[in-house]
């Protein structure tokens, strides 16, 4: 805020820092010169009027504004979880049931045509010989996976 003039008018920012009680304005040096100025004394009766009203208004109500936006914020963080956990947990069955059907047939296949693939495809024996081992993996993998979406319905309902 600048420093005015002794003998100046009251400024309006002046007369609103004294309606709000800064305590950075000097009230007396401000009450002295608004003495002398009968023109800042009815600016200072409108804002006065102003600042009543838009107390009483509650559109303007501002005490509890920011509880209201963390609110808002934290209620809309969690219709965003909800909606992933939602999204996450209506996977198609149909997907897995596929893959399952996929790495299974790996996995058998791996097994049951090793020593066939070994010979045929000398470069890739490493393969043959861990193909099996792959399609297990896959297989367990799968399972987690199922585990983990019955886990999400089952904490779905309880909410």
């Amino acid at each position: 805020m600048t420093t005015p003039n002794h003998r100046s008018r009251p400024t309006d920012e002046e007369m609103q820092a004294y309606l709000d009680g800064d305590p950075a304005l000097d009230r007396a040096a401000f009450e002295r010169r608004l003495e002398a100025a009968p023109e800042a004394r009815r600016d200072l009766a409108a804002y006065r009027k102003l600042y009543e009203a838009l107390a009483t208004e509650p559109a303007f109500a501002l005490a509890d504004f920011p509880e209201r936006v963390i609110r808002r914020v934290v209620d809309e963080a969690r219709a965003e979880v909800r909606a992933a956990s939602a999204a996450r947990v209506r996977t198609p069955w149909l997907e897995y049931a596929l893959l399952a059907l996929v790495v299974v047939t790996a996995g058998v296949g791996g097994f049951l045509l090793r020593d066939r693939l070994a010979a045929s495809l000398p470069g890739f024996a490493w393969l043959s010989d861990h193909l099996a081992w792959i399609g297990l993996g896959a297989a367990v993998l799968l399972v987690v996976e199922l585990a983990d979406q019955l886990v999400l319905r089952l904490l779905r309902f309880r909410r």
